[in-house]
């Protein structure tokens, strides 16, 4: 990696909330393994990418391949244990594209490892379409998913969670995936907004996207709790809107104001905030969150920014190397051009550890190739990274059936208390209401879909977070 770098500097405003990852104690802290590539050339341009954890230590892969404008196919390929690319789907001048995993917890009583959505042109216009790639490696479909006679396309979701949104001819879209008459289906789809939508992003239990004019693009968040939406942005022209792979609630994106172009970042807590300018292209950047386990009274940066930048002919990609440092250096140093950063979560380390994955697009030998690097990120809880006693008292844990959680308030406090897994993922949300000073117990029973494993209690209190991690273990 080249030693030079080039700075920018973070505006004084704090961009983000402590709230779920930190770098593990034990292992080395806040280092990214060095950029490989993850696809060889063979002749074929490569983008596009998804990433999934998928049991037995698997970690999938699926991305575009193509060598011309005409068409595009559709692959997937094991990365840990150097699998084979397989070929998911082709077909002469149509083009497959924009691969999206999905999973569910049902899926581990069956045969099925994960759905794969894509768009395709086969008929003329686009259409979503997915497969089921089962255990075994037998491969199901394609079947047709709520197409109609316009366009359908711009499809995300979320690992674990039962929604997926996506733009059906401008309109924002949304189904889940939820048991109905004695097994799992989609459900019909329903219009959260319509028209001029583009971009959507699904991002803990909220949906953001931009809604698009001749002269304005501002960004939405469609409240899933109140089945409502509002503006959070409209101070400027938005594009490419990305969301953290990790699964926390922060966003990033480029919009042009006052004829410059800035780069943003947004959380929950604090909204909005510019970080710096660039005053010819946008920006295409990436977030990826970190941090669990500690107890704040302040606001503070946990936050990598990664995005393509222009220097010395090419355009590398520059990241932050730790949290909340102004220091954006040139990470890929590849003297070529790059593109496309996308931040996902991997495969598990241990009961308390998992990678975090970076991958972005590199040209190399006139292809487009999959560059990677990884982190290691471990969770904790309050007690095993402050010397003070922790805050919250649990019993049993590890626990089966029912676990009580008691706390003691020194006033009377806005107290919210959610459960997450080991991904920082939500799962449960317990109470969210002030409580009076004293004393607390809550008690909570998870339903039997709850696997066993690692959990984390996160509550907070005010301006305070505390969190302390749980097992469930019939």
């Amino acid at each position: 990696m080249k030693s030079f770098q080039t700075q920018f500097f973070l505006t004084p405003i704090i961009v983000a909330f402590l709230y779920i990852f930190q770098i593990g104690n034990i292992y080395a802290q806040w280092v990214w393994s060095d950029p490989l590539p993850l696809t060889n050339n063979s002749g074929w341009n490569h983008r596009n990418v998804d990433l999934i954890p998928a049991g037995n230590n698997n970690v999938w892969i699926a991305y575009e391949k193509y060598t011309d404008t005409l068409s595009t196919s559709i692959y997937i390929q094991e990365i840990l244990n150097n699998g084979d690319p397989i070929e998911i789907i082709s077909g002469e001048t149509v083009h497959y594209s924009n691969p999206k995993f999905f999973s569910h917890y049902s899926f581990n009583q069956t045969d099925t490892s994960f759905f794969l959505f894509f768009e395709t042109s086969e008929n003329g216009n686009k259409d979503l379409n997915y497969i089921a790639y089962l255990n075994n490696g037998e491969i199901l479909g394609p079947f047709p998913f709520f197409n109609t006679v316009g366009d359908e396309y711009d499809l995300d979701l979320s690992f674990y969670d039962p929604r997926l949104i996506w733009i059906s001819d401008g309109n924002l879209m949304r189904s889940k995936y939820q048991f109905q008459n004695g097994g799992f289906v989609f459900t019909d789809p329903i219009i959260l907004d319509s028209g001029n939508c583009l971009n959507p992003k699904i991002s803990e239990m909220d949906i953001f996207y931009i809604k698009q004019t001749d002269s304005t693009s501002y960004i939405y968040e469609y409240s899933s709790e109140k089945a409502e939406k509002d503006i959070i942005f409209d101070q400027g022209y938005a594009v490419n809107l990305d969301k953290d792979g990790l699964g926390m609630p922060y966003l990033t994106w480029s919009a042009k104001t006052d004829n410059l172009w800035y780069l943003y970042t947004w959380n929950p807590w604090l909204g909005y905030s510019p970080q710096f300018e660039y005053n010819t292209i946008p920006y295409d950047p990436a977030i990826c969150s970190f941090q669990i386990g500690s107890k704040s009274s302040s606001l503070m940066d946990d936050i990598y920014l990664a995005f393509p930048y222009d220097t010395a002919g090419n355009q590398e990609i520059f990241m932050n190397l730790e949290p909340g440092n102004p220091n954006f250096i040139n990470f890929s140093s590849s003297e070529t051009m790059n593109r496309n950063p996308r931040s996902f979560y991997g495969e598990p380390y241990g009961y308390a550890c998992f990678y975090g994955y970076m991958i972005w697009e590199s040209l190399q030998d006139d292809r487009w190739q999959f560059y990677y690097s990884k982190i290691l990120m471990c969770v904790g809880g309050v007690e095993e990274n402050e010397s003070d006693e922790s805050f919250i008292q649990v019993s049993p844990n590890p626990f089966s059936r029912e676990l009580n959680i008691s706390y003691v308030l020194d006033n009377r406090s806005k107290v919210k208390i959610e459960i997450a897994d080991m991904y920082g993922k939500v799962i449960s949300t317990l109470i969210d209401e002030p409580q009076n000073k004293g004393k607390q117990s809550i008690y909570w029973s998870p339903s039997q879909e709850i696997a066993n494993g690692v959990y984390f209690i996160i509550l907070r209190k005010d301006n305070e977070i505390f969190s302390q991690k749980i097992i469930k273990s019939d």
